[in-house]
């Protein structure tokens, strides 16, 4: 997670989606300008929780696998970002106004997960065009 210089809000990385850029690769770009890190390799499209509240769409790409020692990658923070640190899913606070709507959907993603269910993973319409205020961002979960 990472915490914004402005806010002071711990959050995961994100951004807005950049005119003819697809949500996955905002996720892949923000995640690379903010923190350093390439997640490419990392990031399946079709896994993800979307929310929508107060007229404003967020999608949370689940990244399932990784952590600090399987990236052999030095994180570096941009001057958006205070600090950056490995937090483990039970240990996300759910609560602040950045990443609360999203709570529920996660649940219900990791219970699927838990009864080894594949019914979570879903891939995008191609023809959606998605709204300029539209937010992509990742959520590793080590496994």
């Amino acid at each position: 997670m990472v915490e914004s210089y402005r806010s002071r809000i711990w959050h995961f990385p994100k951004g807005k989606i950049n005119e003819g850029e697809k949500p996955h690769e905002c996720a892949i770009r923000e995640v690379l300008e903010e923190i350093g890190i390439d997640i490419k390799v990392y990031l399946k499209r079709s896994v993800f929780i979307d929310s929508f509240k107060d007229k404003k769409y967020t999608r949370l790409y689940i990244i399932e696998g990784v952590n600090e020692s399987n990236l052999e990658i030095e994180i570096k923070t941009c001057e958006e970002i205070r600090t950056v640190q490995w937090v483990p899913v039970d240990r996300i606070n759910w609560n602040n106004k950045v990443i609360a709507h999203l709570k529920s959907s996660f649940d219900n993603w990791m219970g699927s997960v838990r009864n080894n269910s594949s019914s979570w993973h879903r891939t995008c319409n191609k023809t959606h065009q998605w709204p300029k205020f539209h937010n992509a961002m990742p959520l590793v979960v080590t496994g």
